[in-house]
């Protein structure tokens, strides 16, 4: 990956859907949706704050502080 920062940083958004539709075309990663999780046997992590999560969250997730992980 060429990283110019003076046009954009290496962890633009641009830059990071890029790797992510990548790893999805390769087939290294596979997409889940908020209905394909309901009633899944999956164990979510949701590393939001915890006022975010409050407003709103995946049925079953539990809420874990990014600065705690």
């Amino acid at each position: 990956m060429l990283c110019a920062p003076q046009f954009g940083a290496a962890k633009d958004p641009v830059n990071l859907a890029g790797m992510v539709a990548a790893n999805v075309v390769r087939g290294d990663m596979q997409l889940a949706n908020r209905a394909s999780l309901t009633g899944a046997d999956a164990f979510l992590v949701d590393v939001r704050e915890e006022d975010e999560f409050k407003r709103g969250a995946i049925d079953g997730a539990i809420n874990v502080l990014l600065s705690q992980l």
